[in-house]
């Protein structure tokens, strides 16, 4: 299987003919597999005890590599039990980002990578199966990922797709500018409104970080 190849945030925007913050709120809204690249990484895997990552083949697995640990690892055990059970991985390579850290790390530019919350996962490009796995760091040696370690499929169906949909995105944007007139809504400030009516209507996100760069841009078009 031939390698995938991947661009940056800025990189994937421009060969897309778009802004990087259209393409950002194109992520945000889920449209887009993120990935970020690991150097022997320890991590546990599967969400339950018998979920194991498959055998390893460089003819199936040319992005990503690992080596099986078994299921006691004790340089970075967090002493419970339930997951010292589950498998253990040292791995190396192009792996997907879960929504949650992906959100994070474009609202406030870097984030550690948490165990207890934030999920990676080991992509097989040619069946579209991922195998999530928890990052295992000890204690002493976080995990940070910043906004310039975010990658994305150079050239992939999905991206294919953005280019069709550019037209769509600009009316969203559209839709979200006369939405704001409407409302009046600050160009100054709006972001952190917009926020606080999200909470209030029970949504989590996105933030204001999130939002603000979404706004510009629609506060930016011009009229026809």
């Amino acid at each position: 299987m031939a390698k995938v190849e991947f661009l940056d945030m800025s990189s994937t925007a421009r060969a897309l003919g778009m802004s990087e913050a259209a393409f950002r709120a194109h992520v945000l809204s889920g449209n887009e597999l993120a990935f970020t690249y690991l150097s022997n990484v320890a991590a546990f895997g599967g969400h339950a005890e018998g979920e194991y990552l498959p055998p390893w083949s460089e003819s199936t697995w040319a992005q990503t590599k690992w080596k099986d640990l078994g299921c006691t690892f004790a340089p970075t055990s967090f002493g419970n039990e339930k997951e010292d059970r589950l498998p253990h991985y040292l791995v190396s390579g192009w792996v997907g980002l879960d929504r949650a850290l992906l959100e994070e790390v474009l609202a406030k530019r870097d984030r550690r990578i948490d165990a207890q919350h934030h999920w990676i996962y080991v992509v097989d490009f040619h069946s579209q199966k991922d195998y999530p796995l928890r990052v295992a760091t000890q204690k002493g040696t976080p995990l940070f990922l910043s906004v310039d370690d975010i990658y994305f499929i150079k050239e992939s169906p999905s991206s294919a797709a953005v280019v069709t949909t550019k037209k769509e995105l600009t009316t969203h944007l559209r839709i979200i500018r006369a939405l704001c007139e409407m409302a009046g809504v600050p160009r100054r400030g709006g972001a952190s409104s917009i926020e606080k009516q999200l909470q209030t209507l029970g949504f989590s996100g996105p933030i204001d970080d999130t939002i603000r760069p979404i706004l510009q841009e629609a506060f930016a078009l011009k009229p026809d």
